[in-house]
């Protein structure tokens, strides 16, 4: 995996030798494959690499451009409906491990945080009121691919029966918060937007950052966002057993669909047994009950909102929210804001715990980042920042309807009141300009 330096020397899947570097700022990367295993990096050959090495990896990728990376910030949402859900569906499946966490669950035990140190939230740069630079978007960007490839390889280890490290996940994390802390807002929009990588492996990396954004907002320290993101990475490895049965297809769920999708976590228990020693509880409670619901709705067990841990809750809103703005073979993608709205309206009839979506709005704001947007009668554009506390008025790029050669403007609506905001399609922003 990838060091501080920038280096390739192995491949974290197999552990062969690689003849490739991280690209460093202002380079862009190519596409390799690990010979040994199939797993692709984003990276650039190594001056003078030895023959042995060489053998070890193929190019099968281009070069990155501007577009994709300015592709990736954009929501491609359409649908302003959520796809109706089927609740109140458990699971009967258990092994050694969700039998000791119910245990603790039961006692309270399972459901422990440790008291929080200095918040995560004072270490953030800040972010400012403007553009996202070029420079660090491409950059960003290179770091999303290369972390999703990573996220890859690893679901790909567990469902092949590969023993895998999770220091190196940890070490993902880690690298995710470091990216957190240059700027939250981008990697808020690549977590949002860029659908690059493959379900479920891309899922809990998108959750990951989203549900540590949320968290950060909330208070918590940087261990506590460490345990965090690494449950919400792992929880759907069990998803790869739920996809061997075939209901991946463009039909809606049928309750049998849901009977077996309410098992995976077990599953995730069962890909992760030689390795559950070495993860934290707390992220071993986000992968266990992430698709709970606080009014006992939910799954594998039907647990009430006091039976839930508290980084669950987080990472409930963060894979919920992400769900619905992501395209499924059997629906379209929702426009941000209208996913926005569905969780704040089961925020109060007591799906999901209201703190949370609270956090959520003001990680992304009401008008998530990225979206398309118009401004009173004459302007469209998109939001590029939120406002963390005033999460109705974030700030935007504006553009005058019918004047596609003028500039555009950054304005922050907390200064504008009186100018008002509504949600529009991407293809709505293009025709008018």
């Amino acid at each position: 995996m990838a060091t501080k330096a920038g280096t390739l020397d192995f491949c974290g899947i197999c552990s062969a030798r690689l003849p490739l570097r991280a690209p460093n700022e202002g380079e862009v990367g190519t596409d390799w494959e690990c010979a040994g295993c199939g797993t692709v990096y984003f990276a650039i050959l190594k001056d003078g690499a030895p023959s042995d090495q060489l053998r070890n990896v193929k190019a099968i990728g281009t070069a990155i451009t501007e577009d994709p990376v300015h592709e990736a910030l954009r929501p491609s949402g359409t649908s302003r409906s959520a796809s109706p859900g089927v609740l109140g569906v458990q699971s009967r499946m258990e092994n050694a491990l969700s039998r000791r966490i119910d245990l603790g669950i039961a006692d309270g035990s399972a459901l422990f945080l440790p008291a929080q140190m200095v918040p995560f939230s004072a270490s953030l740069s800040e972010s400012g009121n403007g553009e996202f630079s070029a420079e660090l978007m491409k950059r960003h960007f290179l770091e999303y691919r290369a972390n999703s490839t990573r996220v890859s390889g690893l679901f790909s280890a567990l469902e092949d029966g590969r023993h895998i490290r999770i220091r190196d996940t940890e070490g993902l994390t880690k690298e995710l918060l470091d990216l957190m802390r240059e700027d939250t807002d981008l990697q808020i929009a690549l977590s949002l937007n860029a659908i690059q990588g493959e379900y479920p492996s891309n899922q809990g990396l998108r959750v990951a950052v989203l549900s540590a954004s949320i968290a950060s907002t909330l208070g918590f320290d940087e261990e506590t966002l460490l345990k965090l993101s690494l449950g919400c990475i792992v929880h759907d490895v069990g998803m790869l057993s739920v996809r061997k049965t075939g209901f991946d297809t463009d039909r809606m769920f049928s309750a049998a669909d849901f009977s077996e999708v309410a098992s995976h976590p077990l599953h995730t228990f069962e890909l992760l047994r030689r390795e559950a020693d070495m993860i934290p509880p707390e992220s071993l409670m986000v992968a266990y009950q992430m698709h709970e619901r606080c009014d006992g709705q939910g799954y594998p067990r039907g647990r009430g909102a006091n039976q839930i841990h508290a980084l669950a809750k987080i990472a409930a809103v963060a894979d919920a929210f992400v769900a619905m703005v992501s395209p499924r073979p059997h629906r379209d993608a929702m426009m941000p804001y209208f996913a926005i709205e569905k969780l704040v309206q089961d925020a109060r009839a007591g799906l999901y715990d209201s703190n949370a979506v609270r956090g959520l709005l003001r990680c992304v704001s009401l008008f998530p980042i990225g979206s398309a947007v118009s401004i009173g009668d004459e302007m469209v554009g998109r939001v590029l920042r939120t406002n963390r506390e005033q999460y109705d008025r974030p700030i935007v790029e504006i553009r005058l309807r019918g004047k596609p050669k003028a500039d555009p403007v950054v304005i922050d609506l907390a200064n504008y009141d009186d100018l008002p905001i509504r949600p529009v399609s991407p293809d709505a922003v293009v025709s008018a300009v």
